[in-house]
């Protein structure tokens, strides 16, 4: 893996599994085998496809708390019991699974009604990866897994069908960005304060917020 070349995604990752396996690591087990069941279940909920997972479970001894309030009297010892810690260890990153990942991310497709003798795939790619406004909408909206996933459609008419609402839809989210951005007023954006080149998703939260009468929190 390249350096810098890291994707946000995997460095998230890694930082929430470490920060999962310190709170095991401070949870005491009076069992061997609840600590070592403990660590099993650890790895397989959180199985991860960039980093592996494996852990050890350790002896420790430490003082039984005392049974009654008040300092201690003088030469009291108290009674030592042993628990068992489970240490999870987060291996290091596989390069062949961020490859794949950045390889997934990076790959969409592009269709034009040109026809072939009009414009090559080079010109049509160069054409679109100099549309800003376009390349934005797209990883804001379309490229969202929740908004369009992988899914199998039977007939062509469905996929056209399909491209027409997604372009309709993509219509309408960058006409109210541009309604706005067309306002002589500045647009109150609570906790930002007053924005003159908002978002649509902004703004959609905005409208949201007010039509369920929450309030934003800072």
């Amino acid at each position: 893996m390249c350096p810098g070349r890291n994707l946000s995604s995997v460095t998230q990752e890694k930082a929430a599994l470490e920060k999962a396996a310190r709170e095991l690591a401070k949870t005491p087990f009076f069992c061997e085998r609840d600590a070592q069941a403990a660590g099993e279940e650890f790895c397989r909920s959180h199985k991860s496809r960039f980093f592996p997972l494996s852990f050890t479970v350790e002896t420790k001894t430490v003082k039984e708390p005392r049974p009654g309030r008040g300092r201690p009297k003088k030469g009291e010892s108290l009674p030592e019991t042993s628990v068992f810690l489970v240490n999870v260890t987060v291996g290091g990153v596989d390069p062949a699974a961020v490859a794949q990942e950045r390889d997934r991310k990076a790959c969409f497709v592009l269709i034009t009604n040109l026809p072939k003798e009009t414009a090559s795939a080079r010109t049509i790619l160069d054409e679109y990866k100099g549309q800003a406004s376009a390349e934005n909408i797209f990883g804001a909206f379309v490229k969202n897994p929740l908004v369009l996933d992988a899914f199998f459609l039977k007939k062509k008419e469905r996929l056209e069908a399909l491209g027409m609402v997604l372009l309709l839809a993509a219509l309408v989210y960058m006409f109210v960005q541009y309604k706005m951005r067309q306002a002589k007023e500045p647009f109150d954006r609570p906790p930002r304060g007053m924005m003159t080149k908002p978002t649509t998703r902004e703004v959609l939260q905005h409208l949201s917020l007010k039509k369920h009468g929450l309030r934003y929190r800072i």
